[in-house]
């Protein structure tokens, strides 16, 4: 069974109990949303400041890298052969068996089409 579940009243007009008080006014105060589910408290509330700030700084980071990268210049370029050196032992890794040609379709020294191979 499905229950209708009725969104929470605004803040503008909250709403209490006939003749026990006024909003926060005392024990008598019933506020509707205390009792609702949390998804709908959820729904009511304001969102949080704090994500649409974040998003407006990186989306400003990225902007001023843009930037720098389009205008900025590089001042030195190097160029060097290099070498690598490991620090370890190297080992060679071969083949326990060289390979064989058993057959070719072309002749010694001859160049071989896409169709022969």
């Amino acid at each position: 069974m499905s229950q209708a579940v009725s969104p929470p009243p605004s803040a503008a007009q909250p709403r209490h109990r006939p003749g026990r008080g006024a909003p926060g006014a005392g024990p008598g105060w019933v506020d509707p949303r205390d009792f609702s589910p949390p998804l709908l408290r959820l729904q009511a509330a304001a969102p949080n400041p704090l994500g649409r700030k974040v998003l407006w700084a990186l989306l400003a980071l990225l902007a001023a890298l843009l930037v720098w990268a389009a205008v900025g210049r590089l001042d030195i370029v190097a160029v060097a052969e290099g070498r690598l050196i490991p620090h370890s032992y190297v080992k060679i890794v071969q083949p326990a068996e060289a390979g064989i040609v058993k057959k070719s379709r072309c002749g010694r020294g001859r160049r071989c089409g896409r169709a022969r191979c």
